[in-house]
């Protein structure tokens, strides 16, 4: 197949296309610093200096419709607004030089923290088999016991292996094939037990849930 030279190509412009390519070139002050501040300008006047909430945001939407914070989330197509962050930045733990992984992580998940874990995922069980009391005999659901904090930790323990070890199923850390066997999570603990706790593995009390109030659980 036969290649056009750079000679070529250039030969195939006419005096139109080039013309074209220049006055673009001419206009590429709309993509400049200048223009950048129209699309993400959040102060309140514009660069006239005139109040205006109406500017559109990301071709379609204004501001001023959606300057309601008290809704949290925002509608297909509208602009999430801009909200002001309260909190202290950067790092906020003391941390020692010689500080383990496992310390540095007890340090954002403590002790109560393991214990909420705990606590919901009972009373999230507990509100599963109330509701449902005509599980069937052989239902894992019927064996659950309450779980508690060392427990808890055991899970998630697995769970971060499992994201080093890595297979397409569950099933398949506790199985015996000495083709990709890992004792090393049935040594840990029963595959039932494994997956009844992921079943009703919980961080806030559902009774309690807020339909209104959709960023209650984060």
């Amino acid at each position: 197949m036969a290649v056009c030279s750079n000679k070529q190509k250039k030969d195939l412009l006419t005096d139109d296309d080039i013309s074209k390519v220049l006055d673009i070139e001419d206009k590429s002050d709309v993509f400049s610093e200048e223009s950048d501040d129209f699309w993400f300008d959040t102060s309140e006047e514009d660069s006239n200096g005139d109040s205006d909430t109406s500017s559109v945001v990301n071709g379609s939407v204004s501001y001023e419709e959606v300057s309601d914070f008290s809704h949290p989330f925002v509608p297909h197509g509208m602009a999430r607004p801009r909200f002001a962050f309260l909190g202290v930045s950067g790092v906020n733990v003391d941390f020692d030089d010689e500080i383990s992984v496992l310390e540095c992580f007890h340090k954002f998940i403590d002790e109560d923290m393991w214990q909420l874990f705990a606590e919901q995922t009972n009373i999230y069980a507990n509100q599963f088999l109330a509701a449902n009391p005509n599980l069937k005999p052989r239902s894992q659901a019927r064996s659950w016991m309450d779980t508690n904090l060392t427990e808890m930790k055991t899970l998630i323990g697995l769970l971060i292996l499992q994201g080093i070890v890595q297979k397409p199923e569950n099933g398949m850390y506790f199985s015996i094939r000495e083709s990709f066997v890992t004792p090393y999570f049935s040594q840990i603990m029963k595959e039932k037990r494994f997956h009844l706790l992921l079943k009703f593995l919980h961080f806030a009390n559902n009774s309690k849930f807020d339909p209104d109030q959709h960023q209650q659980k984060l």
